[in-house]
Protein backbone atom coordinates (compact mmCIF):
# COMPACT_ATOMS: atom_id res chain seq x y z
CA UNK A 1 0.00 0.00 0.00
CA UNK A 2 2.75 2.41 0.89
CA UNK A 3 4.51 1.40 -2.33
CA UNK A 4 1.45 2.21 -4.36
CA UNK A 5 1.18 5.68 -2.86
CA UNK A 6 4.76 6.45 -3.87
CA UNK A 7 4.08 5.39 -7.46
CA UNK A 8 0.95 7.54 -7.59
CA UNK A 9 2.90 10.51 -6.26
CA UNK A 10 5.52 10.05 -8.99
CA UNK A 11 2.88 9.90 -11.68
CA UNK A 12 1.25 13.09 -10.41
CA UNK A 13 4.61 14.93 -10.29
CA UNK A 14 5.42 13.82 -13.81
CA UNK A 15 2.03 15.01 -15.07
CA UNK A 16 2.54 18.36 -13.41
CA UNK A 17 5.96 18.79 -15.06
CA UNK A 18 4.49 17.95 -18.49
CA UNK A 19 1.73 20.48 -17.96
CA UNK A 20 4.22 23.16 -16.94
CA UNK A 21 6.41 22.47 -19.99
CA UNK A 22 3.42 22.71 -22.32
CA UNK A 23 2.42 26.07 -20.82
CA UNK A 24 5.91 27.55 -21.34
CA UNK A 25 5.93 26.45 -25.01
CA UNK A 26 2.57 28.09 -25.62
CA UNK A 27 3.73 31.31 -23.98
CA UNK A 28 6.87 31.36 -26.14
CA UNK A 29 4.83 30.82 -29.32
CA UNK A 30 2.48 33.67 -28.34
CA UNK A 31 5.43 36.00 -27.72
CA UNK A 32 6.88 35.25 -31.14
CA UNK A 33 3.52 35.91 -32.78
CA UNK A 34 3.42 39.32 -31.15
CA UNK A 35 6.98 40.34 -32.02
CA UNK A 36 7.06 39.23 -35.67
CA UNK A 37 4.14 41.38 -36.90
CA UNK A 38 5.69 44.46 -35.27
CA UNK A 39 8.96 43.88 -37.05
CA UNK A 40 7.10 43.31 -40.30
CA UNK A 41 5.14 46.48 -39.77
CA UNK A 42 8.34 48.47 -39.28
CA UNK A 43 9.89 47.04 -42.45
CA UNK A 44 6.80 47.84 -44.50
CA UNK A 45 6.73 51.38 -43.12
CA UNK A 46 10.35 51.89 -44.19
CA UNK A 47 9.56 50.62 -47.70
CA UNK A 48 6.54 52.89 -47.88
CA UNK A 49 8.73 55.83 -46.82
CA UNK A 50 11.20 54.98 -49.57
CA UNK A 51 8.39 54.80 -52.13
CA UNK A 52 7.02 58.09 -50.87
CA UNK A 53 10.44 59.70 -51.19
CA UNK A 54 10.67 58.41 -54.78
CA UNK A 55 7.20 59.78 -55.47
CA UNK A 56 8.22 63.18 -54.06
CA UNK A 57 11.40 63.14 -56.14
CA UNK A 58 9.38 62.26 -59.22
CA UNK A 59 6.94 65.06 -58.48
CA UNK A 60 9.78 67.54 -58.03
CA UNK A 61 11.29 66.52 -61.36
CA UNK A 62 8.02 67.01 -63.21
CA UNK A 63 7.52 70.35 -61.48
CA UNK A 64 10.97 71.52 -62.62
CA UNK A 65 10.20 70.44 -66.18
CA UNK A 66 6.95 72.36 -66.09
CA UNK A 67 8.83 75.45 -64.88
CA UNK A 68 11.29 75.16 -67.76
CA UNK A 69 8.44 74.84 -70.25
CA UNK A 70 6.77 77.90 -68.80
CA UNK A 71 9.99 79.87 -69.06
CA UNK A 72 10.41 78.80 -72.69
CA UNK A 73 6.88 79.84 -73.61
CA UNK A 74 7.47 83.24 -71.99
CA UNK A 75 10.52 83.79 -74.21
CA UNK A 76 9.04 82.79 -77.56
CA UNK A 77 10.46 85.71 -79.59
CA UNK A 78 13.09 84.82 -82.16
CA UNK A 79 15.48 87.56 -80.94
CA UNK A 80 17.27 90.42 -82.66
CA UNK A 81 20.12 88.24 -83.94
CA UNK A 82 17.76 85.85 -85.72
CA UNK A 83 15.72 88.73 -87.18
CA UNK A 84 18.90 90.30 -88.53
CA UNK A 85 20.04 87.00 -90.05
CA UNK A 86 16.66 86.47 -91.75
CA UNK A 87 16.76 89.92 -93.37
CA UNK A 88 20.38 89.59 -94.49
CA UNK A 89 19.74 86.11 -95.91
CA UNK A 90 16.75 87.39 -97.88
CA UNK A 91 18.83 90.25 -99.29
CA UNK A 92 21.70 87.87 -100.06
CA UNK A 93 24.31 89.62 -97.90
CA UNK A 94 26.72 88.78 -95.10
CA UNK A 95 26.70 91.11 -92.11
CA UNK A 96 30.21 92.38 -92.80
CA UNK A 97 29.13 93.45 -96.30
CA UNK A 98 26.59 96.02 -95.07
CA UNK A 99 26.69 99.22 -93.03
CA UNK A 100 24.41 101.09 -90.62
CA UNK A 101 22.65 97.88 -89.59
CA UNK A 102 19.95 98.42 -86.96
CA UNK A 103 17.33 96.19 -85.31
CA UNK A 104 14.42 97.23 -83.07
CA UNK A 105 11.51 95.30 -81.52
CA UNK A 106 8.25 97.13 -82.22
CA UNK A 107 4.49 96.53 -82.27
CA UNK A 108 2.36 97.10 -85.37
CA UNK A 109 -0.21 99.80 -84.60
CA UNK A 110 -2.97 98.17 -86.66
CA UNK A 111 -2.55 94.45 -85.93
CA UNK A 112 -0.90 94.47 -82.50
CA UNK A 113 1.66 91.95 -83.81
CA UNK A 114 5.19 92.26 -82.44
CA UNK A 115 7.80 92.65 -85.16
CA UNK A 116 11.48 93.38 -85.59
CA UNK A 117 12.37 96.36 -87.76
CA UNK A 118 15.68 95.69 -89.52
CA UNK A 119 17.49 98.35 -91.55
CA UNK A 120 20.87 98.38 -93.29
CA UNK A 121 22.68 99.88 -96.28
CA UNK A 122 24.63 98.27 -99.11
CA UNK A 123 25.89 99.52 -102.50
CA UNK A 124 24.01 102.80 -102.41
CA UNK A 125 20.69 101.26 -101.34
CA UNK A 126 18.84 101.23 -98.04
CA UNK A 127 17.03 98.02 -97.06
CA UNK A 128 14.08 98.02 -94.65
CA UNK A 129 12.51 94.83 -93.28
CA UNK A 130 9.69 94.02 -90.90
CA UNK A 131 10.07 90.50 -89.42
CA UNK A 132 7.37 88.73 -87.38
CA UNK A 133 8.93 88.56 -83.91
CA UNK A 134 7.44 85.15 -83.14
CA UNK A 135 7.50 83.21 -86.43
CA UNK A 136 10.39 84.91 -88.24
CA UNK A 137 8.22 85.46 -91.33
CA UNK A 138 9.02 88.54 -93.44
CA UNK A 139 6.01 90.89 -93.15
CA UNK A 140 7.33 93.56 -95.51
CA UNK A 141 10.53 94.72 -97.15
CA UNK A 142 11.63 97.68 -99.23
CA UNK A 143 14.75 98.81 -101.06
CA UNK A 144 15.37 102.48 -101.76
CA UNK A 145 18.33 104.32 -103.21
CA UNK A 146 20.30 106.23 -100.61
CA UNK A 147 20.04 109.98 -101.07
CA UNK A 148 22.76 111.12 -103.47
CA UNK A 149 24.12 113.69 -101.02
CA UNK A 150 24.44 111.01 -98.34
CA UNK A 151 25.95 108.42 -100.68
CA UNK A 152 28.75 110.80 -101.69
CA UNK A 153 29.83 111.81 -98.19
CA UNK A 154 33.56 111.62 -97.49
CA UNK A 155 33.73 109.87 -94.11
CA UNK A 156 37.50 110.17 -93.63
CA UNK A 157 37.29 113.27 -91.38
CA UNK A 158 34.11 112.39 -89.49
CA UNK A 159 33.91 111.49 -85.80
CA UNK A 160 32.24 108.12 -86.49
CA UNK A 161 29.03 106.51 -85.30
CA UNK A 162 30.32 105.47 -81.88
CA UNK A 163 31.43 109.00 -81.01
CA UNK A 164 28.10 110.41 -82.21
CA UNK A 165 26.23 107.94 -79.97
CA UNK A 166 28.41 108.89 -77.02
CA UNK A 167 27.73 112.61 -77.59
CA UNK A 168 23.96 112.07 -77.62
CA UNK A 169 23.97 109.74 -74.60
CA UNK A 170 26.14 112.15 -72.62
CA UNK A 171 23.76 115.00 -73.42
CA UNK A 172 20.78 112.90 -72.29
CA UNK A 173 22.63 111.68 -69.19
CA UNK A 174 22.39 107.94 -69.89
CA UNK A 175 24.83 105.07 -70.23
CA UNK A 176 24.53 102.85 -73.29
CA UNK A 177 23.44 99.96 -71.05
CA UNK A 178 20.43 102.00 -69.88
CA UNK A 179 18.87 102.52 -73.33
CA UNK A 180 17.44 100.37 -76.11
CA UNK A 181 17.20 100.72 -79.89
CA UNK A 182 20.38 102.82 -80.08
CA UNK A 183 21.37 103.74 -83.62
CA UNK A 184 23.36 106.38 -85.50
CA UNK A 185 22.74 107.15 -89.16
CA UNK A 186 24.78 109.42 -91.41
CA UNK A 187 22.81 112.10 -93.26
CA UNK A 188 23.00 115.61 -94.72
CA UNK A 189 20.75 118.34 -93.32
CA UNK A 190 20.78 121.85 -94.81
CA UNK A 191 24.19 121.17 -96.31
CA UNK A 192 25.66 119.99 -92.99
CA UNK A 193 26.79 116.39 -92.54
CA UNK A 194 25.21 114.97 -89.40
CA UNK A 195 24.61 111.77 -87.49
CA UNK A 196 20.97 111.13 -86.66
CA UNK A 197 21.08 109.35 -83.29
CA UNK A 198 18.00 107.62 -81.88
CA UNK A 199 17.34 105.58 -78.74
CA UNK A 200 14.61 104.69 -76.23
CA UNK A 201 14.60 105.03 -72.46
CA UNK A 202 11.90 105.12 -69.79
CA UNK A 203 9.00 105.10 -72.24
CA UNK A 204 10.43 108.00 -74.26
CA UNK A 205 12.04 108.25 -77.69
CA UNK A 206 15.16 110.43 -77.97
CA UNK A 207 16.25 111.89 -81.32
CA UNK A 208 19.49 113.83 -81.83
CA UNK A 209 21.23 115.53 -84.74
CA UNK A 210 24.97 115.52 -84.04
CA UNK A 211 27.48 117.41 -86.18
CA UNK A 212 29.42 114.65 -87.92
CA UNK A 213 32.65 116.65 -87.99
CA UNK A 214 32.73 118.29 -84.55
CA UNK A 215 30.45 116.08 -82.41
CA UNK A 216 28.37 119.06 -81.31
CA UNK A 217 24.69 118.44 -80.62
CA UNK A 218 22.70 120.45 -83.18
CA UNK A 219 19.14 119.47 -82.23
CA UNK A 220 17.47 117.19 -79.71
CA UNK A 221 13.90 116.03 -79.11
CA UNK A 222 12.21 113.79 -76.54
CA UNK A 223 8.78 112.33 -77.25
CA UNK A 224 6.69 109.58 -75.67
CA UNK A 225 7.28 106.19 -77.31
CA UNK A 226 3.84 105.35 -78.72
CA UNK A 227 4.58 101.61 -78.47
CA UNK A 228 5.71 101.69 -74.83
CA UNK A 229 2.22 101.36 -73.35
CA UNK A 230 1.34 98.46 -75.63
CA UNK A 231 4.55 96.61 -74.75
CA UNK A 232 4.18 97.12 -71.01
CA UNK A 233 0.56 95.98 -70.87
CA UNK A 234 1.09 93.09 -73.24
CA UNK A 235 -1.87 94.21 -75.33
CA UNK A 236 -2.40 92.28 -78.52
CA UNK A 237 -5.21 94.43 -79.82
CA UNK A 238 -5.00 97.34 -82.24
CA UNK A 239 -3.51 100.36 -80.51
CA UNK A 240 -4.62 102.53 -83.39
CA UNK A 241 -8.25 101.48 -83.14
CA UNK A 242 -8.27 101.82 -79.35
CA UNK A 243 -6.96 105.39 -79.52
CA UNK A 244 -9.19 106.52 -82.38
CA UNK A 245 -6.47 106.72 -85.05
CA UNK A 246 -7.30 106.12 -88.70
CA UNK A 247 -4.67 103.36 -89.07
CA UNK A 248 -1.72 102.88 -91.41
CA UNK A 249 -3.77 101.44 -94.27
CA UNK A 250 -6.05 104.46 -94.38
CA UNK A 251 -3.06 106.84 -94.25
CA UNK A 252 -1.47 104.98 -97.15
CA UNK A 253 -4.66 105.27 -99.22
CA UNK A 254 -4.91 109.01 -98.53
CA UNK A 255 -1.32 109.58 -99.67
CA UNK A 256 -1.72 107.49 -102.83
CA UNK A 257 -4.93 109.32 -103.73
CA UNK A 258 -3.21 112.68 -103.26
CA UNK A 259 -0.36 111.54 -105.52
CA UNK A 260 -2.79 110.17 -108.11
CA UNK A 261 -1.12 106.77 -108.04
CA UNK A 262 -2.23 103.18 -107.41
CA UNK A 263 -0.37 100.98 -104.94
CA UNK A 264 0.81 98.80 -107.84
CA UNK A 265 2.55 101.82 -109.39
CA UNK A 266 4.81 102.59 -106.43
CA UNK A 267 7.77 100.97 -104.66
CA UNK A 268 9.41 101.33 -101.27
CA UNK A 269 6.15 102.07 -99.48
CA UNK A 270 6.68 102.81 -95.77
CA UNK A 271 4.16 104.11 -93.22
CA UNK A 272 5.39 105.15 -89.80
CA UNK A 273 3.50 106.56 -86.83
CA UNK A 274 5.20 109.56 -85.22
CA UNK A 275 4.49 112.73 -83.28
CA UNK A 276 5.03 116.26 -84.58
CA UNK A 277 4.46 119.28 -82.35
CA UNK A 278 2.30 117.19 -80.03
CA UNK A 279 0.18 115.78 -82.88
CA UNK A 280 0.18 112.08 -83.77
CA UNK A 281 0.88 111.71 -87.49
CA UNK A 282 1.56 109.06 -90.10
CA UNK A 283 4.64 109.62 -92.24
CA UNK A 284 4.04 107.98 -95.62
CA UNK A 285 6.88 107.58 -98.12
CA UNK A 286 7.04 105.84 -101.49
CA UNK A 287 8.64 106.02 -104.94
CA UNK A 288 7.31 106.18 -108.47
CA UNK A 289 10.22 105.74 -110.85
CA UNK A 290 12.84 108.29 -109.82
CA UNK A 291 10.37 110.46 -107.92
CA UNK A 292 10.09 110.30 -104.14
CA UNK A 293 6.82 111.17 -102.39
CA UNK A 294 6.61 112.14 -98.70
CA UNK A 295 3.37 112.83 -96.85
CA UNK A 296 2.60 113.78 -93.26
CA UNK A 297 -0.98 112.85 -92.39
CA UNK A 298 -2.92 113.67 -89.22
CA UNK A 299 -3.40 110.27 -87.58
CA UNK A 300 -6.79 111.24 -86.14
CA UNK A 301 -8.49 113.25 -88.90
CA UNK A 302 -6.68 111.99 -92.02
CA UNK A 303 -5.83 115.54 -93.09
CA UNK A 304 -2.62 116.00 -95.10
CA UNK A 305 -0.43 118.26 -92.94
CA UNK A 306 2.60 118.33 -95.24
CA UNK A 307 3.72 116.80 -98.51
CA UNK A 308 6.80 116.84 -100.69
CA UNK A 309 7.63 115.35 -104.07
CA UNK A 310 11.18 115.22 -105.34
CA UNK A 311 12.59 113.85 -108.57
CA UNK A 312 16.03 112.26 -108.13
CA UNK A 313 16.57 112.40 -111.88
CA UNK A 314 17.21 116.09 -112.54
CA UNK A 315 18.43 115.41 -116.08
CA UNK A 316 20.95 117.35 -118.10
CA UNK A 317 20.75 120.98 -119.07
CA UNK A 318 21.34 122.71 -122.34
CA UNK A 319 20.30 126.11 -123.62
CA UNK A 320 19.30 129.22 -121.74
CA UNK A 321 17.23 129.48 -118.58
CA UNK A 322 13.48 129.98 -118.83
CA UNK A 323 13.41 133.06 -116.63
CA UNK A 324 11.75 133.90 -113.32
CA UNK A 325 8.32 134.62 -114.83
CA UNK A 326 8.08 131.17 -116.44
CA UNK A 327 9.33 129.51 -113.24
CA UNK A 328 6.62 131.28 -111.20
CA UNK A 329 3.92 130.31 -113.67
CA UNK A 330 4.98 126.66 -113.53
CA UNK A 331 4.73 126.67 -109.73
CA UNK A 332 1.40 128.54 -109.67
CA UNK A 333 -0.11 126.18 -112.25
CA UNK A 334 0.89 123.14 -110.22
CA UNK A 335 -0.44 124.64 -106.97
CA UNK A 336 -3.67 125.78 -108.64
CA UNK A 337 -3.33 129.38 -107.51
CA UNK A 338 -2.87 132.78 -109.13
CA UNK A 339 -0.12 135.28 -108.36
CA UNK A 340 -2.67 137.72 -106.99
CA UNK A 341 -3.77 135.22 -104.33
CA UNK A 342 -0.31 134.58 -102.84
CA UNK A 343 1.97 136.49 -100.51
CA UNK A 344 5.67 136.54 -99.62
CA UNK A 345 6.61 135.41 -103.11
CA UNK A 346 10.32 134.67 -103.64
CA UNK A 347 12.05 133.48 -106.80
CA UNK A 348 15.76 132.69 -106.84
CA UNK A 349 18.07 131.14 -109.44
CA UNK A 350 20.37 128.61 -107.78
CA UNK A 351 22.44 125.49 -108.47
CA UNK A 352 21.60 122.14 -106.86
CA UNK A 353 23.76 119.06 -107.55
CA UNK A 354 25.21 120.80 -110.57
CA UNK A 355 21.78 121.64 -112.03
CA UNK A 356 20.49 125.20 -112.33
CA UNK A 357 17.12 125.56 -110.63
CA UNK A 358 14.63 128.25 -109.74
CA UNK A 359 13.60 128.16 -106.09
CA UNK A 360 10.06 129.50 -105.87
CA UNK A 361 8.44 130.14 -102.47
CA UNK A 362 5.08 131.67 -101.60
CA UNK A 363 2.22 131.49 -99.14
CA UNK A 364 -1.54 131.29 -99.42
CA UNK A 365 -4.09 131.72 -96.65
CA UNK A 366 -3.87 128.01 -95.81
CA UNK A 367 -0.38 126.74 -96.71
CA UNK A 368 3.26 127.47 -97.50
CA UNK A 369 4.70 126.27 -100.84
CA UNK A 370 8.29 125.63 -101.91
CA UNK A 371 9.25 124.57 -105.44
CA UNK A 372 12.42 123.69 -107.29
CA UNK A 373 12.00 124.22 -111.04
CA UNK A 374 14.54 123.03 -113.62
CA UNK A 375 15.86 126.36 -114.91
CA UNK A 376 16.17 125.24 -118.55
CA UNK A 377 13.25 122.82 -119.02
CA UNK A 378 10.68 124.28 -116.62
CA UNK A 379 9.95 120.84 -115.14
CA UNK A 380 9.20 120.57 -111.42
CA UNK A 381 12.08 118.83 -109.64
CA UNK A 382 10.54 118.96 -106.16
CA UNK A 383 7.87 120.70 -104.12
CA UNK A 384 6.74 120.91 -100.51
CA UNK A 385 3.44 122.06 -99.09
CA UNK A 386 3.14 122.82 -95.35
Amino acid sequence: MTHNKKVLSLILALALMIALFAGCSAASASSEDLVTPKATAKTTSAEDTSDTAEDVSSTQTVSAADTTTAADSASDLIGETSAKEIALADAGFEEDWVSDIWVKLDTDDDTGVQEYEVEFRESGNEYDYEINATTGAIISKSVEPVDEDTANIDTSDLIGEDAAKEAALADAGFAESEVTGLRAKLDVEDGVTIYEVEFYQGGNEYDYDVNAATGAVITRSVEPDDDAATKSTGSTGSTADASGLIGKDAAQEIALEAAGLAESEVTGMTVKQDREDGVTVYEVEFWNGTTEYDYEIDATTGAILAQSVESKDTGTQSGSVIGETAAKEAAFAHAGVSESSVSKLKVKLDTDDGIQVYEVEFRTSSAEYEYEINATTGSIISYEID
